[in-house]
């Protein structure tokens, strides 16, 4: 669905019944002729902040998003199970099925390619599923995924410590 923007749904899941608030909007708009309609109830919702004083906000989590650490790929697919991953790795390009999903989560490699399918070749299961994901959206039935590899500031850090100019 392109017209619902990470953004767009990170805003409608503050509300406790976010399905009505699209339905209630959607069934106002009825008799507007608009090319995306859809589009258009979403983005009356979330750019005009209809509905923030009608329905229902749930309350901030005390230990959320905010809070948590960065996400494996093995924690995004498990929290998914029985969803299809279009993934953009370092790399390169990754597809997965539900199947391959599950057969990935039990230490199978799965295949990839660097942008020319012709070029395909086995990721090891490890590789791919303690990579960090920085970026998710769920689009045409598929969450696409960006994910690199996880860097750990403190470990460059005591890993180098003299970098930079020093002094005599």
């Amino acid at each position: 669905m392109d017209c619902c923007s990470a953004g767009d749904a990170e805003y409608l899941l503050r509300f406790e019944n976010p399905l009505r608030l699209v339905s209630d909007q959607w069934l106002a708009e009825q008799n507007v002729s608009h090319s995306d309609e859809l589009g258009h109830a979403l983005w009356n919702i979330t750019d005009k902040g209809l509905g923030e004083g009608e329905y229902a906000m749930l309350k901030p989590a005390q230990d959320g998003q905010e809070t948590a650490g960065p996400v494996t790929v093995r924690e995004f697919l498990e929290q998914h199970p029985g969803s299809c991953f279009d993934m953009m790795t370092p790399g390169g390009f990754v597809c997965l099925t539900p199947e391959k999903a599950a057969l990935l989560l039990s230490g199978q490699s799965v295949k990839g390619h660097p942008g020319e399918i012709e070029y395909a070749m086995e990721i090891p299961a490890e590789e791919l599923l303690n990579q960090e994901v920085l970026n998710a959206g769920f689009c045409d039935r598929s969450w696409h995924i960006l994910s690199d590899d996880v860097h750990d500031m403190e470990q460059q850090t005591t890993d180098s410590p003299d970098q930079g100019v020093r002094l005599c």
